[in-house]
């Protein structure tokens, strides 16, 4: 469910990305719907979007990784059985707890990517963003923040919603406009924004990377046996968009 303006009364808490995954993360506690889910225990996520992702990832091996919106930790233990080493920011301070507490073998912060990152520069070999500029309404200053902390041979991938999602499920009637909604999670309203496609990538291009590779992936078989429909949905229009970029410099 989405809405486009939110009411007098809940308006703070639904302007802010960070307090609403805490409000998820705390629900998680107790065991949400993996048909609503936001977290890498969810279908989306398990069955689709992260089996689209990682096929796209440079190798990872011994390599030092940021996991630019790391959530509850999910997708750790993939990188750290592949020997990277492995950073976690995030702006919920309820999720960065939970992943602190489940994945020793890493470090996490607590950072609003907006705001840009508590790293120096060239701190990193690959920065990883799962599913969270969907959720970021300018992307050139955090583009710009992973540009300045990847090293020069470093690369860039991210999963964002795809925008032809957005227009389909949203029902919007203007392709070029960015435009915002509230979507409702059902324990909390968070914000995010659908944009084409166009400025993505020039987003991407203007903030010192070239564009190496552009992925529309399916989701996975065991997709239609979790939600039958929404992975109809997905073949008949893709959901997930995966790019991966390299430095320029």
């Amino acid at each position: 469910m989405t809405r486009e303006d939110a009411s007098p009364e809940r308006s703070t808490r639904e302007d802010d990305v960070a307090a609403g995954y805490d409000d998820l993360s705390v629900a998680a506690d107790d065991g949400l719907d993996a048909t609503v889910s936001p977290w890498g225990d969810s279908h989306f996520q398990n069955l689709y979007a992260w089996p689209g992702t990682y096929p796209h990832l440079p190798p990872v091996e011994e390599r030092d990784v940021l996991l630019a919106g790391c959530g509850r930790g999910d997708h750790v233990p993939w990188f750290r059985e592949r020997d990277a080493t492995v950073t976690g920011i995030d702006a919920s301070a309820a999720a960065v707890s939970t992943a602190r507490d489940g994945h020793r073998d890493a470090d996490f912060a607590v950072a609003d990517l907006e705001t840009g990152l508590p790293f120096d520069d060239h701190a990193f070999e690959v920065v990883v963003s799962n599913l969270v500029l969907s959720h970021v309404a300018d992307w050139t200053p955090v583009l710009e923040s992973f540009e300045r902390v990847l090293r020069g041979d470093g690369t860039l991938v991210f999963a964002t919603i795809h925008p032809e999602y957005h227009r389909r499920n949203w029902g919007l009637d203007r392709y070029a406009e960015r435009t915002r909604r509230i979507v409702d999670w059902g324990v909390a309203d968070v914000p995010a924004y659908y944009r084409p496609l166009s400025t993505m990538l020039s987003a991407v291009a203007n903030a010192g990377f070239v564009v190496d590779h552009v992925a529309e992936p399916t989701p996975t078989d065991a997709y239609a046996d979790a939600n039958p429909e929404r992975y109809e949905a997905a073949m008949a229009a893709p959901q997930v968009l995966v790019v991966r970029a390299s430095v320029t410099g």
